[in-house]
């Protein structure tokens, strides 16, 4: 019930954001207007969505990960692992995670990692454990990036993500047995 309410949640901010978009491309205007981030104040109070709290422990988790010994470009991960995958779609089929990376890249994410893990006893010898987005600062960039977030929030059943200035987005797939 909670994961159909949070995809529902997701799915809704999703919607809000690519109208937004829309109707700003859509406008003849100033170089003002094409380089104004999304204004995200209505939706700052949204259920369901991480406030300011959460996104700073967000932040605080991902700068660690990223720190560990377990943390390595998704890149070379992909190289390793090209069937690498980050759980079920909705149709229950695998969910590849080398089209996730590359939506973020084409995004501008300044940088994707993943944090594994290895356990010998495993299914799969090395698993992921999160994905770790390095935003941007350039606001036109990262207004390319938050509106994936609230489909791989959904996905990863954690609370989506507005712009409060944040330097990451980080995804957690503990507990997915399809995650490798």
């Amino acid at each position: 019930m909670k994961r159909n309410a949070t995809k529902i949640i997701a799915t809704l901010l999703a919607s809000l954001v690519m109208i937004g978009c829309s109707k700003q491309s859509s406008t003849t205007g100033s170089a003002k207007q094409a380089a104004s981030p999304f204004d995200a104040t209505p939706l700052l109070n949204a259920p369901g969505l991480a406030d300011e709290k959460l996104t700073k422990e967000i932040d605080e988790t991902a700068e660690k990960e990223l720190q560990s010994n377990d943390t390595m470009d998704a890149t070379n991960w992909l190289q390793q692992h090209p069937e690498s995958q980050v759980g079920k779609d909705d149709q229950d089929r695998p969910m590849l995670l080398a089209p996730v990376v590359a939506r973020f890249r084409e995004a501008g994410a300044q940088k994707i990692a993943v944090q594994i893990t290895h356990d010998p006893q495993a299914r799969h010898v090395d698993s992921l454990l999160s994905l770790i987005i390095v935003l941007p600062a350039d606001p036109v960039a990262r207004k390319k990036i938050f509106p994936l977030d609230a489909g791989m929030s959904a996905h990863c059943d954690q609370a989506p993500v507005i712009d409060r200035g944040q330097k990451y987005l980080d995804y957690s797939f503990y507990g997915m047995d399809d995650a490798f």
